[in-house]
């Protein structure tokens, strides 16, 4: 009888845990706020703050199987949309000896692979599509010149179907930005065939990629991925309408020119009534003694239960919860070093900063954010943001894809005091 039970209570919570959708897993997983916009923005490459201050805003990107860490450049990546479009738009830092972004191909629908840099935005906006495990519903890749690739993808395909698709969407780039790059897209929802209108508590997944090839390769992305067709972990759209509250993550990560790390959040309240929404962050600082140098994303992917784990055809099952597998994890190798959990008042109309950061330490980190509307408690925004803060002169050596180089010695002065 007690083996039976056991099995029973097992079952129970591999169930629980399966059930949960993955945005709600913010110890993991990545979503963003996106608005309804008052008034579409001027779709000419340039990011006027009063255009862009009603949009949702995401975090810095996650370098891809290299560190699996926030960016050390600044990355802001805004989210909005309106009765006829779903509109995106991108301020990227670039290296300062290749400020300019390469854009070569003019030709629709050539690859930009190692040649141009550019910029991938994948959608899975339909409502059989979007919790696709492979493949994404639609695939739109530009580069500085507005050139164009994209393509459709059927729900049986992992890459590439439909081709010859071409949409009606248009992408108006900067290459003079004092930080680098930054441009607009703007996508109209009519061309996405087959997708869910957005509007209040709906959601999509996505994923948007910086794809650089100058000056040397380098993949960042949205949301934290372990393998590059693995769609059910593609960050999600959390749509909020004309009034709800939405989220902007004004900076995150290593902000080396302001002496600090951390995340910094404006919450935004633009209806007519008041609104209580309850964040909690949390700081961790990886410990001295900590068994293994693995990023929390990837020792979290590499330890987690999958469908296909449970089914056979992966790694051993933990029969562990996620959020269990998460918090072990961090009690094994990071210390809680702040946390904030306060209620946060929004009067009609108004905008309130949360300051998520510590003095500058050289130090392995990750902040653990999720806020919540304090009413139906449903998420607003919420992810995992793993950073680095660097000795201020080291000797790096590392692993380059395609590249013959092994060895690179940085000296980032941001990071010297005085």
């Amino acid at each position: 009888m007690k083996a039976i039970v056991a099995t029973v209570l097992l079952s129970v919570v591999v169930a629980t845990a399966a059930d949960q959708l993955p945005h709600e897993k913010t110890f993991r997983n990545l979503s963003v706020s996106v608005p309804k916009l008052a008034q579409a923005p001027t779709l000419d490459g340039t990011i006027h703050p009063d255009e862009w201050a009603g949009a949702g805003l995401a975090p810095r990107l996650v370098v891809f199987e290299r560190e699996e860490r926030l960016t050390d450049e600044k990355g802001k990546f805004y989210f909005g949309y309106t009765d006829d479009a779903l509109w995106v738009a991108w301020q990227i830092q670039r290296p300062k000896d290749a400020l300019a972004p390469k854009a070569i191909i003019t030709k629709p629908d050539a690859s930009f692979f190692r040649t141009n840099d550019s910029i991938e935005f994948m959608l899975n906006c339909t409502p059989a599509g979007k919790d696709r495990p492979r493949g994404r519903d639609f695939y739109l890749c530009w580069n500085a010149l507005g050139t164009k690739y994209d393509r459709r993808e059927a729900l049986t395909a992992q890459q590439s179907a439909d081709m010859q698709w071409t949409g009606d969407w248009q992408a108006v780039s900067r290459k003079d930005s004092d930080l680098g790059w930054e441009g607009e897209a703007r996508i109209p929802l009519a061309i996405l065939e087959g997708a869910e209108k957005p509007a209040a508590g709906g959601r999509w997944r996505f994923q948007l990629c910086e794809n650089r090839s100058t000056p040397e390769p380098l993949v960042a992305l949205a949301g934290y991925q372990l393998d590059w067709f693995v769609m059910c972990d593609f960050p999600t759209l959390l749509f909020t309408g004309n009034d709800g509250v939405f989220v902007r993550v004004l900076d995150s990560g290593a902000m080396a020119e302001a002496g600090n790390g951390g995340l910094i959040l404006e919450l935004v309240n633009p209806g007519t009534a008041a609104r209580t929404v309850l964040p909690h962050l949390r700081f961790y600082k990886r410990k001295a003694n900590a068994l293994s140098p693995i990023s929390y994303l990837r020792a979290f992917d590499q330890s987690r239960d999958r469908p296909e784990d449970l089914a056979g055809t992966g790694k051993v099952a933990l029969f562990l919860a996620d959020d269990v597998v998460s918090k072990q994890l961090l009690d094994e190798s990071y210390d809680l070093v702040k946390e904030h959990k306060d209620p946060v008042a929004l009067a009609p109309g108004t905008r309130q900063t949360i300051d998520f950061t510590l003095p500058k330490a050289a130090g392995d980190y990750v902040v653990i954010y999720d806020v919540r509307d304090a009413d139906e408690m449903k998420l607003i925004v919420g992810g995992a943001l793993p950073f680095m803060i660097p000795e201020p002169l080291a000797l790096v050596t590392r692993n380059f894809l395609l590249l013959d180089k092994s060895i690179s010695a940085h000296v980032d002065l941001r990071y010297v005091d005085g």
